[in-house]
Formats: C-alpha cells, structure tokens, sequence
C-alpha cells in the first residue's frame, strides 16, 4: 500500500503563538473544560478523523488517499513542509486498519 511520510516544522514559520495554537488544536483537538474545571470534553482535530501513525513530533505516517486535508491544513497555515511517498509495511497497514 502506499501512503505518504509528512514532515512539517512550525517553528520556522513566522507564525505567533496565537497561530501555532489554533493550527495545532485544528490539527490533533483538545480537552476542553467548562464550569470551572467541573465539565471536561474534547473538540476533535483533523487527525481524530483520519487514521495515522505519528512516530514522533512533527511527523504524520497516513495513506496517500487521506494526505490532502493534512496538506491543505499545513498550507493554510504556511508552515515548511518536507512530503515523501512511501510504501507501507504489513504492520503499518495493520496499524492505519484499525479503525474498520
């Protein structure tokens, strides 16, 4: 199967805090609490929505046909991107296969 390594780098883009926070809970959501702490929920990101492999920071494994709203978001936002195509082991495949 062939699927896409995306690596991207928020630090040399010229983005403000402000920004970096609003493309990151764009991207992986948060836990939200309300009433002073007494609520918790979470708001869902991009990724809650798309099956993914992050081996480490910055750095998103998904399947070439699920790569476009991860792409978009990232140029939205101007961030330095570096894409690849790579094939996808059996146990990556296992892994992106979980939620079906």
């Amino acid at each position: 199967m062939k699927g896409k390594i995306i690596c991207y780098n928020i630090k040399s883009s010229n983005l403000s805090r402000k920004d970096i926070d609003r493309f990151l809970r764009e991207l992986a959501g948060h836990n939200d609490k309300s009433n002073y702490g007494r609520y918790s929920y979470r708001k869902r990101g991009l990724l809650d929505d798309i099956l993914h492999i992050k081996p480490v920071r910055c750095v998103i494994v998904v399947s070439s046909k699920e790569s476009k709203p991860i792409i978009s978001l990232l140029k939205k936002y101007s961030i330095d991107v570096y894409i690849r195509d790579i094939i996808l082991t059996k146990s990556d495949v296992k892994i992106l296969d979980r939620g079906k």
